[in-house]
């Protein structure tokens, strides 16, 4: 089964001690029952430097999942084709 979600961020911070608060684009995504993505990153502050998100994916939908490329986007271009360099189906 599939569900639509929209899907916002909310970001807030201080820079040079200003208080600042940014608010992403709305996208709508489709949503398949047994089927979830989760987004981290290796740090919760960050100004300079590298910066590496996991994406984990979880699938309990019985059926094989081949996922091998996913658009990172983060309203900053350009958008990032990404690879998917581990994948387990449970």
């Amino acid at each position: 089964m599939i569900n639509e979600l929209n899907n916002t961020a909310n970001v807030s911070g201080t820079i040079n001690g200003q208080t600042t608060t940014l608010t992403s684009n709305t996208l709508e995504v489709n949503v398949i029952n047994g089927l979830t993505a989760v987004k981290s990153a290796d740090k919760t502050s960050w100004a300079d430097g590298e910066l590496t998100y996991t994406l984990t994916i979880n699938n309990t939908t019985g059926q094989t999942c081949d996922i091998k490329q996913f658009v990172h986007r983060n309203g900053n271009p350009p958008e990032k084709l990404c690879n998917i360099t581990s994948l387990s189906n449970k």
